[in-house]
């Protein structure tokens, strides 16, 4: 993971949970409370993503926010089916 970016590193972690990680898209969309980074794997690697009661998909959003001081933005993920 060469490009220190929030969507290099959302990329970097669902590529290396899932199955198919072609599948994987990152996109970020400006919204008025923060950035948005779109997270989208193929619908079989849903729950490895999400995680048992939504385990994985908390502990991304966590380290996502290690992002933010360093951009003074805010990022909010979303898994989009």
């Amino acid at each position: 993971m060469s490009d220190e970016s929030p969507v290099s590193f959302v990329r970097y972690v669902a590529e290396s949970l899932v199955r198919k990680p072609d599948a994987v898209q990152v996109d970020l969309v400006e919204a008025n409370d923060g950035t948005v980074v779109e997270l989208r794997v193929d619908e079989n690697d849903m729950s490895r993503v999400i995680g048992r009661k939504g385990s994985v998909a908390s502990s991304l959003r966590s380290l996502l926010s290690t992002f933010e001081g360093a951009n003074d933005e805010y990022y909010i993920l979303e898994i989009v089916e």
